[in-house]
């Protein structure tokens, strides 16, 4: 009887309930990847709009930067050599400031998308895990029968209960950190 009673208490049903459950928690943490995913593009595209825009501007910050001792001394000692020199000098600033920006821009975009990757691939490993015992349950018979068969059922439970909640764990951890990583990044983008 304490077997038949265990069996109800972790019964097929409330497993399959608790894993379906599990499921679409899992479904709404790819959901909101999914939106993090589309808002990705905007830093890429940023990141290739400076890019570009350091590209278009090269030659000619390296052409001024290479004749600017010349056009320098050209003035003399005039004020106009001083305020020419100073707005060279402020370009230059800002033209490093600018590939430092783009650097930067490029490898966060290279470490989100490396930490993402493997995020999407853990959650896809337990969408898989989750299936299949999905499909071993819905093949299991319905509680009953004699005493051995109640206790590899109850066995069967116990085992698969146990199994879960170590999955669940680690879904959490990864809807937490999923969650964590939206935030900082849609934090970033605003």
């Amino acid at each position: 009887m304490q077997i038949l009673r265990c069996l109800q208490k972790c019964g097929k049903l409330k497993m399959m309930a608790v894993v379906r459950t599990s499921l679409q928690k899992v479904v709404v943490l790819l959901h909101r990847l999914q939106r993090m995913a589309v808002s990705s593009p905007r830093y890429q595209k940023l990141c290739k709009d400076i890019q570009a825009e350091i590209d278009a501007h090269n030659d000619i910050f390296k052409s001024i930067d290479g004749n600017r001792q010349k056009m320098v001394k050209a003035l003399g000692n005039s004020e106009e050599a001083t305020m020419l020199q100073h707005r060279l000098d402020d370009m230059n600033q800002r033209w490093n400031d600018l590939k430092a920006k783009s650097a930067s821009i490029r490898a966060h975009l290279e470490a989100s998308a490396e930490k993402w990757n493997r995020l999407l691939t853990s959650l896809e490993e337990l969408i898989k895990w989750l299936n299949i015992k999905d499909e071993e349950l819905q093949k299991q018979m319905p509680i009953g029968g004699d005493v051995p068969a109640l206790q590899l059922q109850y066995d069967h439970c116990k085992v698969s209960h146990q199994l879960h909640t170590r999955r669940r764990k680690m879904m959490w951890r990864f809807g937490e950190r999923g969650g964590r990583k939206c935030s900082l990044e849609v934090g970033e983008l605003n």
